[in-house]
């Protein structure tokens, strides 16, 4: 494994999710699977819902890796693009899981969960980006825990090998507040008593 400083020294992954935060300030040039010297795109830091949601994200137990504003409209040589809203990330504590997927109910988003000790089945991931009519970009899709942390600290990297990967998207190619603040209101408070079984539940039917 490569060392990433300072991510080298990241031990949890509440450690991942400070240092994410921090690359999203602009106050770490570099992080994990992004080429190096690469910070978050200026659709995403131009955008202050989306990031308010991240970085609140990043500090309760949602570590984010990807994330994407809506976008309906011609672009690039004029061709049609529709991007959808949409974070995918890891979560390694059930609750979060629990929140993010009643958040996910309530809202009607759409929702995918992986985890390593589940159904080995084929995951296609959710299509958040398509050209001229036809999918580009794909949210979701299972990733390796040791590609996707390569730098970060070996204990880091083994929590994330336990973790979940969770992404929601919103349905609609707008660009609307729905997911960010629906990610914002399941995040924002401490975990309460109410275990949101069904939520969980619809979360884990959508891995298989």
């Amino acid at each position: 494994m490569t060392a990433l400083q300072p991510w080298d020294r990241a031990r949890t992954a509440a450690d991942l999710g400070a240092l994410t935060a921090q690359w999203l300030r602009g106050r770490i040039a570099s992080r994990p699977g992004y080429q190096p010297g690469w910070g978050p795109s200026e659709e995403t830091t131009t955008s202050p819902r989306l990031m308010a949601a991240l970085l609140l994200a990043n500090g309760a137990g949602f570590v984010t890796t990807a994330s994407q504003p809506g976008f309906a409209g011609l672009l690039r040589e004029s061709h049609l693009w529709s991007q959808r809203p949409a974070v995918t990330g890891w979560v390694t504590d059930e609750a979060v899981l629990e929140r993010l997927c009643a958040a996910a109910n309530a809202h009607a988003l759409l929702l995918s969960v992986y985890h390593p000790a589940g159904p080995s089945l084929r995951h296609d991931g959710i299509p958040v980006t398509t050209r001229d009519s036809r999918p580009v970009t794909w949210f979701g899709r299972p990733h390796d825990p040791s590609r996707e942390w390569n730098g970060a600290g070996e204990a880091a990297v083994r929590q994330m090998r336990g973790a979940w990967q969770v992404t929601l998207v919103d349905p609609d190619a707008e660009d609307r507040p729905l997911l960010w603040d629906a990610l914002t209101g399941a995040l924002s408070t401490n975990p309460v008593g109410d275990r949101h079984e069904a939520g969980l539940l619809t979360a884990r039917q959508v891995t298989r």
